[in-house]
């Protein structure tokens, strides 16, 4: 049984949910008598979504005009979420600016929403308002807050500062450890202070293992990425080290980069 007999309509292969509510028996039985079915079949049938009629003779298959319909709608709200993001960044934006003028009562006006809404960076910026007083009192427990939620999206900057908040005891329990996790949740993602605080966490084994070659790694990563600051450190750590170590820290460093960067 072929459906397209009726004009404008498609195959289906099932006789059962040919017709939807709005067609009456009638009418049911005309689309079926097209189509070389028993008249008597409408009484077995349930009304469904495989034909709507539009007007007069023009039968079309629901399905492919739901499919249209929900394609639509799909389209309505990737643009009402692609206009919710550009008012968000626009507003991230606008705080920003408000934070490096000094505007800090217009900082939190526009950042706060943001970051009660999940974003990320804004959560962040929260975080920095609390410990450096921007706009709020100094708080480094709701610091840490903010932090937190930031650093549960990646953001590397949040991931950073919860380190160390962990390893100076700020806002929370002074921990090594969790100190050393979020270094280097921060380290992976590039972060050059990260990557360095990681790295005398090795040096110092504090929180992790005493590994001097894993410190002078970590360093050695912050370095090639720029960040000279990190050449006097590379010498200190390298006092401790044996010509093979500090070959073995190169090559980790290089290998690291470039899987970072394939």
């Amino acid at each position: 049984m072929h459906l397209n007999k009726v004009p404008g309509a498609l195959q289906w292969p099932k006789q059962r949910n040919l017709i939807s509510p709005d067609v009456s028996r009638s009418q049911c039985t005309l689309v079926l008598a097209a189509n070389g079915l028993a008249h008597d079949s409408c009484s077995n049938i349930n009304p469904g979504d495989i034909i709507t009629r539009r007007s007069g003779t023009d039968w079309l298959w629901s399905g492919y005009t739901m499919r249209i319909h929900n394609f639509r709608c799909l389209f309505v709200f990737i643009s009402l979420l692609a206009m919710s993001g550009i008012a968000q960044a626009q507003d991230y934006d606008a705080g920003i600016a408000a934070l490096q003028a000094g505007e800090f009562s217009k900082a939190r006006k526009e950042l706060r929403p943001l970051a009660e809404t999940g974003h990320g960076e804004a959560q962040y910026q929260m975080g920095t308002m609390f410990e450096y007083a921007r706009g709020y009192a100094q708080n480094d427990a709701m610091a840490a807050s903010w932090y937190l939620k930031a650093a549960a999206k990646n953001v590397a900057a949040a991931q950073y500062r919860l380190g160390v908040l962990h390893e100076n005891g700020w806002g929370v329990a002074q921990n090594h450890t969790r100190a050393a996790y979020w270094y280097k949740k921060a380290a992976m993602q590039e972060h050059g202070f990260a990557q360095h605080d990681l790295a005398f966490l090795y040096y110092q084994g504090k929180g992790l293992p005493r590994d001097h070659v894993q410190a002078y790694m970590w360093l050695k990563i912050a370095d090639l990425q720029g960040n000279r600051l990190m050449t006097k450190h590379l010498s200190l750590v390298a006092r401790g080290m044996t010509t093979a170590q500090i070959n073995k820290a190169q090559r980790l460093a290089y290998q690291w980069l470039r899987g970072r960067r394939l």
